[in-house]
């Protein structure tokens, strides 16, 4: 059978932004393709379905196939599908089961090009499935939560190390003295780029190129790439930023405010990064990686909003206020900041080897 003769499927709307979000608050969730909360990205004062036991799945984004439970008054965006069961079978499926038994399965038919991974509903519906009776379900259930302890525990491993990163990652060497200067006068915006949403990258995506232009927008990771060669493609003119050119601010989301300099000899900046350099005044007396390390937390608290749609603005920049010590004083500060880094580093290898166990355990078969 396929999946279409056992679930109903129930999709989502496009109507549930953020700013929608902050103009109907109240208590229904609305689910997403999140991972974190239950998939739940925020809450409405309405709700479109009331549902009984069904399960949600991430249709697009890096956690496309992601299964949850749910039940009850909710919402959904465009980026998430409802499977409800058909009810010829709806006492006869442990959803918890079909979860632990068929997400695998699910994230292996995401599609998509570079950055851009999708489940299409078709591809859901025609998933062919087998339903074996409940004794069979509860003895491999079973299995499949002895499997998922062991899981948890790595991943509370994860978070261990995690929250070890980050307080070394905030760790500040600040000097009593040095010149107060305002965000106006030391940080001059750059123009960036607009239109590079993800139908855009994934039209001029060629991932075979070797020569591919990380683009940011939203994140200090990558959201895309461009292949160098598609630019004398594009219509408008695409900005082309430097290694070391300047200094990248996540402009919303759980990372609004966040500092980076990207590692790439050449970038493309989309609308959700504010970019800047320091104005001709100051670009000889601060060390750029210094600036970032030291006032990365200062610009995390100058978001507005709540988390997960928090917003950084230019305007908010140029009231904060810096401490700049002498260029001799910046330098001695790097030298311990990649004394912690080098830590840092230890830390993110065993948290590589966190993840690939948990990946093994994933992938035995239990039944």
């Amino acid at each position: 059978m396929i999946i279409n003769d056992v679930f109903e499927t129930i999709t989502g709307d496009g109507k549930y932004t953020e700013a929608y979000l902050v103009n109907h608050r109240g208590e229904i969730p609305v689910l997403s393709g999140k991972t974190n909360n239950n998939g739940v990205f925020g809450y409405v004062d309405e709700y479109d379905h009331d549902l009984p036991q069904c399960l949600s799945y991430s249709k697009d984004g890096e956690h496309s196939g992601t299964l949850f439970l749910q039940q009850g008054k909710l919402c959904l965006t465009s980026h998430v599908n409802i499977l409800k069961l058909r009810d010829k079978y709806s006492k006869k499926v442990d959803l918890l089961w079909f979860k632990y038994k068929y997400e695998p399965i699910f994230k292996s038919l995401v599609r998509g090009k570079f950055g851009i991974p999708s489940l299409p509903s078709d591809i859901v519906k025609n998933m062919v499935i087998t339903i074996p009776g409940s004794d069979v379900q509860n003895e491999e259930l079973t299995r499949f939560i002895k499997r998922e302890e062991v899981i948890c525990i790595l991943r509370s491993l994860i978070k261990e190390v995690d929250e070890r990163i980050t307080k070394l990652q905030q760790i500040v060497f600040k000097e009593k003295s040095g010149t107060i200067v305002s965000g106006e006068m030391l940080l001059e915006p750059l123009p960036k780029n607009s239109g590079l949403t993800e139908k855009f990258l994934y039209d001029y995506s060629d991932p075979t190129f070797n020569e591919q232009l990380p683009v940011f927008n939203g994140a200090n990771t990558p959201s895309g790439f461009l292949p160098s060669y598609s630019l004398k493609n594009i219509e408008k003119d695409i900005i082309v930023y430097q290694k070391n050119d300047a200094i990248l601010i996540v402009r919303k989301g759980v990372k609004a405010g966040t500092l980076f300099i990207p590692r790439e000899n050449k970038y493309i900046v989309g609308e959700d990064i504010v970019i800047v350099k320091f104005r001709d005044e100051y670009k000889n007396k601060i060390d750029s990686h210094w600036f970032v390390r030291e006032f990365n937390k200062s610009f995390r608290l100058n978001t507005t909003g709540e988390e997960g749609s928090a917003t950084f603005s230019v305007m908010k920049m140029n009231k904060m206020q810096f401490s700049i010590p002498s260029l001799p004083t910046q330098k001695k500060q790097v030298e311990k900041y990649a004394k912690l880094d080098k830590t840092v580093d230890e830390l993110l290898v065993l948290r590589e080897f966190l993840i690939k166990k948990i990946t093994s355990i994933s992938n035995i078969t239990l039944v």
